[in-house]
């Protein structure tokens, strides 16, 4: 996918631009919000966001950037990856600071 088409991608899907994106991993470190784990080469990380969209708005619902096998987690409630860790990304949600919602 190109840069031009992950914008695209971002926007359509979460309203964050890939220079956001950009913006959150550089915020979280380069590395998943929740393992502290740094992507393998040419692999994007995971938007982690909230399913609630109608109510907030997409641009809310964005909490942070996670890896693959954290966003499987998080989606199975997976008892694998430390709770703590879990909770402190939520509770952070490093997006806040980069897309400036409250």
């Amino acid at each position: 996918m190109t840069n031009k088409q992950r914008d695209k991608y971002l926007k359509r899907k979460y309203d964050i631009s890939l220079v956001e994106y950009k913006a959150i991993l550089n915020q979280q470190g380069g590395v998943c919000g929740v393992c502290s784990r740094k992507p393998k080469r040419g692999v994007n990380l995971a938007v982690d966001h909230v399913h609630d969209v109608l109510r907030r708005g997409r641009r809310a619902c964005v909490n942070g950037l996670v890896c693959s096998y954290c966003n499987r987690f998080l989606i199975a409630k997976n008892t694998t990856i430390s709770a703590y860790a879990v909770a402190r990304f939520l509770h952070i949600r490093p997006a806040r600071a980069v897309l400036d919602v409250r």
